[in-house]
């Protein structure tokens, strides 16, 4: 299975997680393939991993699937404005087809996009629990 690498460095641990600093580099500005670094701030993105044996100051290299760039942006994209012209149309259906009242189209809408975020955390927590986020420690920091 083809991964993406980012390396990084533990910034803080808390009980069994690390959160992680990475560090952009010449691939984050290939386009799509590197999500991981995408950030509104210039020194790059910071993930929360598992990481009990991890100490802060450790140097990291995170591997993460390709295939979860592909399925996070159907899930966050897509998936809301099909269930969100489905509920409309649900809402459409349920009022009548011959009249159709706003409302009843804005609550199915409503219902639909609702669907979608609870789609987006159950997938986004099953990713996450799942193991498709990989850490290997490069380099320990000296004592």
């Amino acid at each position: 299975m083809k991964r993406v690498e980012h390396v990084g460095t533990v910034v803080a641990i808390d009980g069994a997680k690390a959160l992680v600093q990475l560090k952009p580099d010449e691939s984050c500005g290939a386009g799509f393939r590197c999500a991981c670094c995408v950030s509104v701030r210039s020194q790059g993105r910071q993930i929360e991993v598992d990481g009990a044996e991890l100490e802060e100051g450790d140097f990291v290299c995170i591997s993460v699937p390709v295939y979860t760039a592909y399925l996070s942006t159907l899930v966050i994209f897509v998936l809301p404005i099909v269930l969100l012209i489905a509920g409309g149309a649900v809402g459409w259906l349920v009022e009548g087809r011959t009249v159709a009242h706003d409302m009843s189209i804005i609550i199915g809408m409503a219902c639909g996009f609702a669907l979608a975020v609870l789609v987006a955390i159950i997938v986004n927590r099953r990713m996450a629990a799942g193991g498709a986020i990989e850490v290997r420690r490069l380099k320990r920091t000296e004592p």
